[in-house]
């Protein structure tokens, strides 16, 4: 009995400090979107020099690989394991 009581006064006890959280959480979230904006910002440059379709873009950007994108039959069957 006093094992319990013991272990329910000592979560009571138990704080956190909210501000580092709260600052790692907004530095995180503005380096998420500050990223996202970027390669928005690039993608038009990136398929110029890629030449790529804006499909192809957008699958590689959606899921980052070639399997939303890859239509030629030789493309398929690599994204398989077949050569």
């Amino acid at each position: 009995m006093e094992a319990a009581v013991h272990a329910t006064t000592q979560k009571e006890e138990q704080s956190y400090k909210v501000m580092p959280i709260m600052i790692s959480l907004l530095i995180s979230g503005f380096i998420g979107m500050f990223s996202e904006t970027a390669l928005n910002i690039a993608l038009s440059q990136l398929m110029e020099i890629l030449h790529i379709t804006p499909a192809t873009a957008q699958a590689y950007y959606s899921n980052g690989s070639r399997q939303g994108s890859c239509l030629s039959r030789r493309c398929r069957s690599r994204s398989q394991g077949r050569w």
